[in-house]
């Protein structure tokens, strides 16, 4: 019976350090959250320079802020998959991370055309690009650049990534298993 209870002590001894860095790791989240909040009030010099016949788009800082927003929330998510799934599935979540932003853009580019190409005076036409990338880049309600980046943050980790991890005894003694050398 004290063996037991000295065995519940011992491992609520070693759950502690591990508690702590993550307090600390989401203390620098929250932290990282609240300046990304901060810089959305900020005034620029280039708040307006995205303006033109193609639209214009809202302070400068405040797309970044939210922008920043959105890839904060997405980085936990894909630390988790880099750190704990296999190659396999690391690779499968970044490419369709990236699947589904291209098709947002996608989506954009149709919705675009029927909602400000066909409507504007043909010689503004030459300036549906720009109209796109300010779509995309004032596009905050749906995350497009953050999962953009975040799918190929992913799926360069699973290129990255060696097939097999092997043992320290392995690479100590210079043995490569097959599958390393097949890859």
């Amino acid at each position: 019976m004290m063996h037991t209870t000295d065995m519940s002590i011992q491992s609520t001894r070693a759950q502690w350090p591990r508690l702590m860095a993550y307090f600390g790791l989401a203390s620098l989240w929250g932290l990282a959250v609240y300046f990304a909040l901060s810089i959305s009030d900020k005034k620029t010099n280039w708040d307006t320079t995205f303006c033109g016949v193609w639209g214009c788009s809202a302070p400068i800082a405040a797309v970044i802020s939210c922008h920043l927003v959105w890839g904060l929330f997405l980085l936990p998510f894909a630390v988790i998959v880099c750190a704990k799934c296999s190659k396999r599935v690391t690779r499968i979540t970044g490419m369709t991370t990236v699947c589904v932003a291209v098709s947002a853009i996608l989506v954009l580019v149709v919705y675009e055309y029927f909602h400000w190409y066909r409507f504007v005076q043909p010689a503004y036409r030459i300036y549906f690009g720009r109209r796109i990338a300010l779509s995309l880049f004032s596009q905050i309600d749906f995350p497009i650049l953050p999962l953009l980046l975040t799918g190929l943050g992913v799926w360069w980790v699973s290129l990255l990534r060696p097939d097999k991890v092997l043992s320290r005894a392995e690479q100590e003694d210079g043995q490569v298993s097959e599958e390393v050398v097949s890859s």
